[in-house]
């Protein structure tokens, strides 16, 4: 009878040392690093061996994963290793651990972004910048640093795309694009009436107004010389003017008559065509010898004068 008694106090005694506890089924964490207290749920038995072992290292996320899972096999081995002494029971099978995220305010990132663009364009204060798409942004850090770049530096249609970086430690966290549209407040002509092919631009043909238009629009600088500028195909009143409207004077017209020079290896001769084409120094256009009626090709070389060279054939 005494020694069933004994047996019967030493089971209770060990009984009543195993410290039980009971995992949570998934947990969300502000710190990389997750400790035991943080994926407990609660705590039976010995509660002064829990609170001995309630701050053990059970796990790191990196600032790059948004959750880890670990298994209750898991914590018991490292629980075994850690303290050997210590019986410990573990409801759950497996934690699956969250990090909780930050939402950045898209004011600040909204400000920020427009300043990095007014900065890289070095646009005029006047200048407007749109956001067209702001994603919600989440970041699993409490501490951050954001870059911007631009991968096409050159606007199209007005529009650049910023990549962005959300650096922790100098480690990237995330990585996004955001979308802007920027406008651009031009001095520009606009025609009073409409500029047939091949006339010359009239101070009285536009007058220059103010015009709000996405950046990198190739209107004609009004700081530029115009003084010799020739529409180069039917232009309608109220248009705009861009460069691509206007080529300048030719060298030669079409319908003048110019000075042809024939060099050849012993002589030179000089006699007057007509240019049948518009042409500026380097190119080739057709002209007519009235007298002989025969059409010809010759280079512009100056100023109404073209040349046929002979040396060499």
């Amino acid at each position: 009878m005494r020694k069933i008694l004994i047996l019967v106090f030493v089971v209770i005694s060990v009984g009543l040392s195993a410290l039980e506890i009971t995992l949570k089924p998934s947990v969300k964490v502000s710190e990389n690093t997750v400790y035991l207290e943080d994926i407990v749920l609660n705590a039976k038995g010995n509660i002064d061996q829990y609170e001995h072992i309630k701050r053990t290292e059970i796990l790191k996320i990196d600032t790059t994963q948004k959750y880890k899972n670990i298994l209750a096999k898991e914590i018991i081995l490292k629980l075994q290793v850690l303290y050997p002494e210590i019986s410990v029971q573990v409801k759950g099978q497996l934690v699956s651990v969250y990090k909780l995220e930050k939402v950045i305010k898209k004011e600040s990132l909204s400000d920020n972004v427009k300043d990095f663009i007014q900065n890289f364009f070095s646009l005029s204060d006047k200048s407007e910048i749109e956001i067209i798409n702001f994603p919600q942004v989440y970041v699993p850090v409490e501490t951050y640093e954001v870059q911007y770049y631009l991968p096409q530096t050159q606007p199209q249609s007005g529009r650049v795309l910023v990549q962005t970086k959300i650096l922790s430690n100098n480690e990237l966290v995330k990585e996004f694009g955001i979308s802007v549209r920027i406008k651009e407040k031009y001095l520009v002509y606009r025609l009073n009436k409409g500029v047939k092919k091949g006339d010359p631009i009239k101070n009285e043909d536009f007058e220059l107004i103010e015009k709000v238009d996405l950046y990198g629009m190739d209107y004609l600088n009004p700081k530029d010389n115009h003084d010799e500028l020739i529409a180069r195909y039917n232009l309608p009143k109220g248009r705009f003017l861009k460069s691509g409207d206007f080529s300048t004077v030719p060298d030669v017209c079409r319908l003048d008559m110019v000075n042809v020079i024939i060099k050849g290896e012993l002589f030179n001769m000089q006699y007057v065509a007509l240019a049948k084409d518009n042409g500026w120094k380097g190119d080739r256009i057709v002209l007519e010898n009235l007298e002989s009626r025969k059409i010809f090709q010759a280079e512009v070389i100056d100023k109404n004068t073209v040349m046929i060279n002979l040396e060499g054939k």
